[in-house]
């Protein structure tokens, strides 16, 4: 790679994108969109895909000090160096990572000295969880309680009463508490600590996991504190995985009656608790759900371990006339109310779901209402034009904590 010669800090024109590659297309349709919403914006960008040799034209733009700053997906970033010193310190330059995963998932990426960085979390907890491992390293960290989204479809919309699925779910499975609990089985500590953390964190949908495994750890007489952070990430990482697979059986499971249209692989077909109105289908790429909610009337959600944000997933089922039926342990903004803009359920007392979801369906024009109604707010607010001015904002406080912390 060539040498980064620039010096001094004054941001240039450009915003460069960093563009990832990964399952399903997710982040590499993220970085399309939130190149176009900063091109709509008045910005210039340019796209570097990470999957192609970029080095030498991106040095090019940073030694010209064109660059205003530089933006990846779940911290692509990071890990560019020249002589062993983050690439973004040596030309002065900004990187701003947006994470739409937990910093457990993507730890290796985000443990980093970098001094001109600044990573967005798109989930308040993920973002908590982050400080808290990594307290030397934040320094100026934002939070971002979402991701943008848009209408992927052409065309008008379906009408809710033309459209082909009642009640449409899509998400992973991770496997059942029956095979976690033989895995967690022996008496070794770690065990123990994530049978026991498992267990609790399950039900309990208020506390994060990661001070639940610190309360366990306290009590069998460590200090979570002496604990690496590493060891930390990857027990929590393998309990909300499990976490998000016993609520999401658990509430499908409740749904006897009613159709639904499950999209996600081919484990959940060999979940037991699941009866005959499933109709299992495989993931789609990402660019390709619109289509999918596009002839939904129920978009089903359950929400990850975490609670602090909004997934995406609700809110391109929004974008494409679904209405969303969410567990309430979201802290959902005060604009999305129930019944008005969307549906909410308590996925602790799920006795009466395929009541609750004949109820809406039969209701037409109500559900209509409702999703029209959930539509406009997000197309309102939540779009990716919204995003990118947040970024631009937060890009602009960091400027000038970076004008009063030079880098020694």
């Amino acid at each position: 790679m060539v040498e980064v010669l620039r010096t001094g800090y004054a941001p240039g024109p450009v915003i460069v994108i960093l563009k990832l590659q990964s399952q399903y297309g997710v982040a590499s349709s993220y970085s399309d969109e939130i190149s176009q919403a900063f091109r709509d914006l008045g910005h210039e960008t340019v796209v570097f895909d990470t999957a192609d040799p970029y080095g030498p034209e991106l040095v090019k733009l940073l030694n010209a000090g064109k660059v205003k700053f530089v933006f990846d997906i779940n911290g692509a970033g990071t890990t560019v160096r020249i002589e062993g010193k983050p690439i973004w310190d040596r030309a002065k330059t900004q990187l701003i990572s947006l994470c739409g995963d937990s910093p457990v998932t993507i730890s290796d990426r985000l443990v980093t000295d970098i001094h001109h960085w600044l990573v967005l979390f798109t989930n308040e907890t993920w973002l908590a969880l982050y400080r808290r491992g990594f307290p030397d390293r934040v320094k100026a960290r934002s939070g971002l309680s979402y991701l943008g989204g848009r209408k992927f479809t052409d065309g008008p919309l379906k009408p809710i009463r033309d459209r082909r699925h009642g009640v449409t779910f899509v998400g992973s499975f991770y496997g059942t508490m029956d095979k976690a609990t033989r895995v967690m089985s022996d008496s070794s500590l770690m065990s123990g600590l994530l049978r026991d953390t498992l267990a609790e964190a399950v039900e309990d949908g208020s506390r994060a996991t990661v001070d639940i495994f610190a309360s366990h750890l306290s009590k069998r007489g460590v200090d979570p504190n002496d604990v690496p952070t590493r060891s930390v990430y990857r027990a929590v990482q393998y309990i909300e995985e499990r976490i998000r697979s016993f609520r999401r059986m658990r509430l499908l499971s409740s749904i006897r009656r009613v159709p639904v249209h499950l999209v996600g692989p081919a484990d959940w077909k060999i979940v037991p608790e699941l009866g005959s109105n499933f109709d299992v289908h495989p993931p789609v790429p990402f660019l390709q759900i619109g289509d999918l909610f596009g002839e939904t009337k129920i978009n089903l959600s359950m929400l990850p371990a975490s609670t602090g944000g909004m997934h995406e997933r609700t809110l391109c089922g929004m974008h494409h006339g679904a209405a969303t039926l969410s567990d309430n342990s979201l802290e959902i903004p005060a604009e999305f109310q129930n019944g008005k803009n969307l549906y909410l359920y308590d996925w602790k007392d799920l006795a009466h779901m395929d009541d609750r979801l004949e109820a809406i369906l039969a209701d037409e024009a109500s559900l209509s209402e409702v999703a029209e109604a959930g539509r406009a707010e997000v197309e309102a607010h939540y779009g990716w034009k919204n995003t990118a001015e947040t970024i631009l904002a937060a890009s602009e406080r960091h400027h000038y904590w970076l004008a009063l912390n030079e880098n020694p």
